[in-house]
């Protein structure tokens, strides 16, 4: 059932694109948001019988760190809705920490789309992007970006932190020692 769950999702998004290819990120590389405001990077680790996990990282026009998350939900879902499931998580913590103004950045391009169109859509991952559209502060978030995986190796390592199911873990500040080396990586260039 879940399966043919997932290929109604991808036929209904490729009759929506029309045979047109999406907006497609174009660096592989982490690219800093306008002045003034912040980048959240969001991922989704499918974990089979462990569940899912969600990451999220947020930085700001310089590269800084300001605020990342992770979360494990017990949960299974397709690779879509999963990384829905991380953007709403993000924007829930967004609003939490009540930060803003901010860009929302996903190596789904799907879920970027879909994000982006904001059409009705009856589907599981519609239902989670409809779920985002009306999350509390989604108002500060001023665009929905696709990137590259390679461009988004903070974010997929945090979701794949292990942690206990259904717990949440928080850094404020200062990042967790874990993504020291990708965090460098990634803005090693805008030096």
């Amino acid at each position: 059932m879940r399966a043919q769950n997932w290929i109604l999702e991808y036929r209904h998004e490729q009759q929506a694109a029309g045979g047109r290819r999406g907006q497609v990120a174009r660096s592989k590389q982490w690219q800093p948001p306008e002045i003034g405001t912040l980048k959240v990077n969001t991922d989704a680790g499918c974990m089979g019988d462990e569940g899912t996990g969600l990451g999220m990282v947020v930085r700001d026009w310089t590269g800084a760190f300001r605020y990342a998350a992770v979360k494990r939900e017990a949960e299974k879902w397709c690779p879509a809705v999963a990384e829905g499931r991380a953007v709403l998580f993000a924007i829930e913590k967004m609003n939490e920490q009540q930060l803003g103004p901010f860009v929302v950045e996903s190596d789904c391009l799907t879920l970027m789309n879909t994000l982006r169109q904001q059409r009705m859509d009856l589907t599981e991952l519609g239902t989670v992007c409809d779920s985002i559209l009306q999350a509390e502060g989604v108002e500060d978030c001023y665009d929905w970006k696709h990137t590259h995986r390679e461009a988004n190796t903070v974010a997929h390592k945090l979701a794949h932190v292990q942690i206990g199911v259904n717990q949440c873990n928080s850094w404020v500040g200062f990042p967790p020692s874990f993504i020291l080396n990708e965090m460098y990586l990634d803005s090693s260039h805008l030096a």
